[in-house]
């Protein structure tokens, strides 16, 4: 259950992080420096995010565990894709081939390295801080 919480609370905040990275990309990026170097520089960016709310969430959780960090990982994923899903599809008003494309690797979509690095970032940082005695 606590790794339930820890993947919730990773979701949401990876979702706001993923939001405002992506508010930058459209307002500032691609205006100044074309769509496709927009989104290559956003993406690092996004990903330093995720890592530092990964450890933050880790550290402030407890996990410690493989386990319970894989469980936070794969929750906080789920998370952050019903919210994007959700978003992209009945707010933004896409299609579902517009959505699905966003995780077309072969096409140069980042979406779904982002989402992997998300999934394991957890269990680094679950490794990296273990439970002191």
């Amino acid at each position: 259950m606590h790794a339930l919480k820890a993947g919730i609370i990773y979701g949401l905040l990876g979702f706001a992080a993923g939001f405002f990275f992506g508010a930058m990309r459209e307002i500032l990026f691609i205006p100044m420096f074309g769509d496709r170097a927009g989104h290559l520089i956003e993406f690092p960016m996004l990903l330093a995010a995720i890592l530092l709310i990964a450890s933050v969430v880790v550290r402030r959780t407890g996990i410690h565990t493989t386990s319970s960090a894989v469980v936070m990982g794969i929750v906080g994923v789920s998370v952050l894709l019903a919210i994007e899903s959700t978003f992209a599809l009945a707010i933004m008003g896409q299609s579902t081939d517009e959505y699905l494309a966003s995780f077309n690797v072969l096409k140069g979509e980042l979406f779904p390295i982002g989402l992997a690095a998300m999934a394991l970032a957890p269990v680094f940082f679950a490794r990296r801080h273990p439970k002191r005695v």
